[in-house]
């Protein structure tokens, strides 16, 4: 009976040494939630959509009847035509992707298009912009 006891007595300080192992090597517990937070938004680019000179050029910006300055977007993919969404112009969003688009304009010019999904920061729209009408939300 005293020999059953020892190996259960090695058993749980094995296990103690292993949990305490895989705690300091941080692969179990332990984690900074907030760490692990600052540095996931550390990796989400914020954009302000802004109707730049060759943003309007393009057209893909302008106002509504009101006079609202607005970038024109799309909701399923990147198009600079048959826009479904508007966001207002100084609209701070976070980018989820992006993507090059060839395109031919109507004079005939081969364009490459860098188009960004971005997403409101209420979570509650998301919709495809032309790269002419996106900065950095830091400048």
């Amino acid at each position: 009976m005293f020999g059953t006891g020892v190996k259960t007595v090695y058993r749980l300080l094995l296990l103690s040494l292993i949990s305490l192992i895989l705690v300091a090597c941080g692969l179990v517990g332990g984690g900074n939630d907030l760490e692990i937070q600052e540095a996931q938004q550390a990796q989400i680019r914020q954009l302000r959509l802004e109707c730049l000179d060759e943003c309007r050029r393009r057209g893909q910006c302008g106002a509504t009847d009101a006079g609202q300055p607005i970038v024109l977007g799309h909701t399923q993919s990147p198009h600079t035509f048959d826009h479904d969404i508007l966001f207002e112009t100084g609209t701070v969003v976070f980018e989820l992707q992006s993507q090059f688009r060839s395109a031919t304009s109507p004079s005939g010019e081969r364009l490459e298009i860098l188009f960004h999904e971005v997403g409101t920061q209420d979570g509650l729209r998301t919709g495809w912009v032309a790269g002419w009408c996106v900065t950095d939300a830091d400048n």
